[in-house]
């Protein structure tokens, strides 16, 4: 009696078990540890036998900078690339903004929603590589020169900037999702080199 009693718990445990690697419904929602973690909206996305887990949690961007770089005189664009997750989302963005540090206070001078050759110059995760054009020159919505981040007068800058970066997810009906948590911004300070 008592081994019928513990083939049939170990079995019923074993369905239990098997259920749960088993439901990749669209109308799912996400559920257990992974859920709790992330404390954002998550959806699992089915075609066929293949699932894509969407999580806010996991939206990241890492440059190989630890936390400034020198920018030297004359420099008009600056490359930024590094390592991104897209979360599972279909699509992303990853944008910046370049902020001059004025004491104490952090002011925005550029970012990547301005528009450079007719272009934004937003990014996107791509295979889980990135990378940033920063036209530091003129440009229409901001005419100063900021060509190795002197000031608008040319004189040399002894402020630094700092350069934020994050990634943006989207669903299929375009809403949008951040991670809060850790990993989805990274801030560089430039640091300008006489």
């Amino acid at each position: 009696m008592r081994h019928k009693i513990r083939r049939s718990a170990v079995l019923v445990f074993g369905l239990l078990i098997l259920a749960q690697f088993n439901n990749c419904d669209t109308a799912q929602t996400a559920s257990g540890i992974g859920a709790l973690a992330s404390m954002d909206p998550s959806v699992n996305l089915c075609n066929g036998d293949t699932c894509t887990y969407q999580n806010a949690a996991n939206l990241s961007v890492t440059t190989s900078y630890s936390s400034s770089v020198g920018v030297m005189p004359g420099l008009q664009e600056l490359n930024i690339a590094g390592d991104c997750n897209e979360g599972g989302f279909p699509t992303n963005l990853i944008r910046w903004e370049l902020k001059r540090n004025v004491s104490g206070t952090a002011m925005t001078m550029r970012s990547s929603t301005m528009v450079y050759n007719g272009h934004s110059m937003n990014s996107q995760c791509v295979r889980g590589r990135f990378t940033l054009d920063i036209y530091l020159g003129p440009i229409t919505e901001d005419m100063v020169d900021r060509s190795g981040l002197k000031y608008a007068n040319g004189y040399p800058n002894t402020t630094t900037y700092s350069l934020t970066i994050d990634i943006i997810g989207y669903d299929n009906n375009g809403q949008p999702y951040t991670n809060s948590l850790m990993g989805g911004e990274q801030t560089i300070y430039l640091i300008p080199v006489h």
